[in-house]
């Protein structure tokens, strides 16, 4: 009897177990509200860490705060634990960063992401002091975006060149999941949800 006990005990600790991996929605305007929404999300994940394999994050967004952006790819970034991205409908923008830094990065057939350097926008500025600090502070983000767009893991060259020609003539690109796929920045097409988890 204690031989057979031995035996699946053995057989128990010898078992893979999948964990599932934690699911997040980035969805709406990249502003202090979704912040504010993923801090939250990611305190219960800290908290039950151990019940899951990494974060899969889907992300619907027509983009938003440059600046809440980067505090989000921030944050995942110093997790220690594999962090997924599905990007479904449209990526614009902040949402497009935050959709980089997937270790697997999937695409909806559908989807697209629009990429662009920081502009000047309609921000209400006065005179030429405050014009003159928001550019500087629009250079210093858009000198961050391209490093991040560009270590982007497994990218092409053509897609190194790509983004150097967006930055430097201040452009803005729509990728489809196909050119996305080309280029590197997505690593797998959408085609069972059931990946994800």
């Amino acid at each position: 009897m204690r031989y057979h006990t031995d035996v699946v005990s053995k057989s128990i600790k010898n078992r893979v177990i999948k964990k599932p991996r934690y699911k997040m929605v980035v969805a709406g305007l990249v502003d202090e509200t979704l912040y504010n929404s993923v801090v939250n999300a990611l305190a219960e994940y800290i908290e039950n860490s151990e019940d899951y394999s990494g974060i899969t994050l889907y992300i619907t967004s027509l983009g938003g705060e440059v600046h809440i952006g980067l505090a989000i790819y921030d944050l995942f970034k110093s997790l220690k634990t594999s962090i997924y991205t599905v990007a479904l409908g449209e990526c614009t923008s902040a949402a497009s960063i935050i959709f980089s830094l997937g270790k697997k990065r999937y695409v909806g057939k559908n989807s697209i992401c629009l990429l662009h350097s920081v502009s000047i926008g309609n921000n209400g500025y006065q005179n030429k002091r405050d014009i003159s600090e928001f550019i500087s502070r629009m250079e210093i983000y858009n000198t961050k975006l391209q490093k991040i767009y560009k270590s982007i893991p497994n990218v092409t060259q053509e897609y190194i060149n790509f983004i150097d020609d967006l930055f430097a003539n201040t452009r803005e690109f729509c990728l489809g999941a196909e050119d996305l796929l080309k280029f590197g920045m997505a690593t797998d097409m959408l085609n069972n949800l059931n990946e994800t988890y």
